[in-house]
């Protein structure tokens, strides 16, 4: 954020990101390696999700209180993909990720142990 603060220019976004992708189909696997659990994917049809994100629209109406799980959420979880391209930020910023997404989720829940919070 400093080198972005110092080098880059104002009102650009910057993403910053590792250059190796990652597939969402491999996310799960990830995230159960990186605290220590089995993880079974579970598909679930694109209009049970959006049914679902209507209940919870409507609840958050009805008690005042914003939803967690709405349509947005819905079409984020369904977008074929997101791409974020890592190249700006090297060549403006010198940003380059030293940790892969592995190890960084791994590092992630150790501190989570450490806190309690896992």
């Amino acid at each position: 954020m400093l080198s972005a603060a110092e080098k880059g220019r104002v009102g650009e976004t910057y993403f910053l990101t590792h250059p190796d992708p990652v597939d969402a189909h491999d996310l799960p696997q990830l995230f159960g390696r990186a605290v220590g659990r089995k993880v079974r994917a579970l598909r679930v049809p694109g209009a049970a999700l959006k049914a679902a994100a209507g209940v919870s629209e409507s609840w958050g109406r009805m008690t005042g209180r914003m939803p967690v799980f709405n349509r947005d959420k819905v079409a984020e979880l369904t977008a074929a993909g997101w791409v974020c391209g890592w190249e700006k930020a090297r060549k403006e910023i010198s940003f380059t990720a030293v940790l892969g997404i592995a190890e960084g989720l791994e590092r992630t829940a150790r501190w989570y142990r450490e806190k309690s919070w896992l």
